[in-house]
């Protein structure tokens, strides 16, 4: 995979929410996301007030020691009231984000991340800040079993 140097870009975003199903992984079994996506997909529920345009994979509630929260669903404004079952909402924070957008294999996007944490942001000036990571997967006519559009969005602040 070959990113350009000037492929992340940090941008402001408002405060967002996504409806959808989460569950608890590791660095060891986050393998296993891709299930989480299949079982969103089979089960398809019908989320009110969902903004067209894509979906996301959130990653939130990391303890430190490589456990974390990762959420499928879709973008929602405002939130519904009541949710459909076995759904939760997840908060996409305000404020600066570092941006990085691909179009490429879904299998890239591990180096994709790789490259965000280990290569962007140590020389970026920026350092991470409380908040969501999230991908975005915006609706693409050039999406197809090859390749795909996707975005991860970092939270971030300016480094002391």
């Amino acid at each position: 995979m070959s990113i350009q140097p000037n492929a992340v870009t940090v941008e402001t975003r408002r405060l967002g929410h996504v409806v959808g199903m989460a569950q608890d992984f590791t660095m060891q079994t986050r393998g296993e996301i891709p299930l989480l996506w299949r079982r969103y997909f089979e089960t398809a529920p019908a989320i009110r007030n969902a903004v067209p345009g894509g979906m996301y994979g959130v990653s939130f509630k990391a303890d430190g020691k490589g456990g974390f929260r990762y959420g499928v669903g879709v973008g929602v404004d405002p939130v519904p009231g009541r949710l459909p079952k076995g759904t939760c909402k997840m908060v996409l924070s305000e404020g600066a984000h570092a941006v990085l957008r691909v179009f490429g294999p879904v299998a890239d996007l591990p180096s994709s991340f790789d490259y965000l944490f280990s290569t962007w942001l140590p020389t970026s000036g920026f350092t991470q800040r409380d908040g969501a990571v999230f991908e975005y997967y915006p609706d693409d006519a050039a999406n197809g079993p090859e390749a795909m559009s996707y975005e991860i969005w970092v939270p971030v602040e300016p480094a002391s």
